[in-house]
């Protein structure tokens, strides 16, 4: 293959049960040329790997385009991430998720969108696909530099924090060496996503959904979250504060806006002399101002905790905490 035009990289961990859906749907794309496929095993323990190579097998027109890298040890989505853009030969980069699927014309369309246009980012809407049903999710595209941004951020109308609806042009990375960081797995979307915004000269919209973000798999990277994501929400937030305030691209109240939704995340999953530390590097967020974005059932646990009764906070959420799950359990 002497032109890449798109590389697709996909980290692998925990996802024998959707594994099969995902490839057939990206092997089945309508386009055959000018692509490439990374698929980097982050040390899954299941059996995704050989999913992939059985699957594979069926379609030997593919097999020169993919590439599998096998990480020695579990490291992260975000350092699977890396590790495929280290080795990607594509004028654009499409980063998915190894347990949602692919409508057949998703690349063929974006490609010859960016094309079209010499767009930098190429951005469509997506489905939220559950047990039952899939939910089309449309996105905005704002005007200006500062609404897309604070839709990023703010918005689940805006194009969203995440890479897998997004075809990206790989000069953007390079150019401006933006990256996720290793060990920083959570939200470590939003870190390029937002860079990669503020730099690139055109982005382009397709107003139709190709992604299904599944929202069944309750083992993925996303779904258990513990102290070490605190950990990766805290150093993104850290990282984005930085970007945010040296280039002046959203307002004050905005981006305070997003701190709080991070916050009140972050203060799930970490230890009650930690959850102090962080309420006191913030003392300038309060529920007050902040606590009307908050979902309901959430109202009266944050409300505790911004107002330093974390005893009671640490106790009302657990509650909330395995509601939730049971409630994700059944759709």
């Amino acid at each position: 293959m002497s032109t890449v035009n798109i590389s697709v990289i996909v980290p692998v961990y925990g996802v024998e049960k959707f594994m099969e859906r995902s490839c057939k749907s990206l092997f089945e794309q309508t386009m055959t040329d000018g692509v490439e496929f990374i698929f980097v095993n982050d040390a899954t323990p299941d059996n995704s790997i050989h999913i992939l190579n059985n699957v594979l097998a069926r379609y030997p027109h593919r097999q020169s385009q993919v590439t599998v890298i096998n990480q020695p040890t579990n490291k992260g989505v975000a350092a699977a991430r890396i590790k495929g853009m280290s080795v990607a030969k594509g004028e654009y980069l499409f980063q998915c998720d190894s347990d949602d699927f692919f409508e057949p014309d998703m690349l063929q369309a974006m490609f010859s969108k960016a094309r079209e246009n010499n767009a930098d980012i190429v951005v469509a809407d997506y489905f939220i696909s559950y047990s039952n049903k899939d939910v089309y999710r449309s996105c905005r595209l704002g005007n200006t530099k500062e609404e897309l941004v604070t839709d990023i951020l703010n918005s689940e109308h805006g194009i969203g924090s995440m890479l897998w609806n997004k075809l990206i042009k790989k000069s953007i990375y390079d150019r401006y060496s933006i990256q996720v960081v290793e060990r920083l797995n959570v939200c470590e979307d939003v870190i390029v996503i937002v860079p990669a915004v503020y730099y690139a000269r055109s982005i382009i919209k397709i107003n139709k959904a190709f992604v299904h973000y599944n929202k069944q798999n309750l083992n993925s990277y996303t779904s258990h979250s513990s102290s070490e994501d605190a950990f990766s929400r805290l150093g993104n937030l850290a990282n984005l504060d930085k970007f945010i305030r040296k280039h002046n691209l959203i307002s004050e109240e905005n981006f305070n806006s997003y701190i709080f939704k991070q916050i009140s995340i972050i203060l799930l999953y970490c230890n009650y002399e930690d959850q102090k530390k962080l309420l006191d590097t913030y003392p300038h967020i309060t529920y007050k101002k902040y606590g009307h974005t908050m979902q309901w059932y959430w109202k009266i646990p944050m409300r505790m905790a911004f107002n330093r009764h974390l005893r009671v906070f640490n106790c009302l959420k657990y509650a909330v905490l395995k509601l939730r799950y049971a409630y994700r359990s059944l759709r």
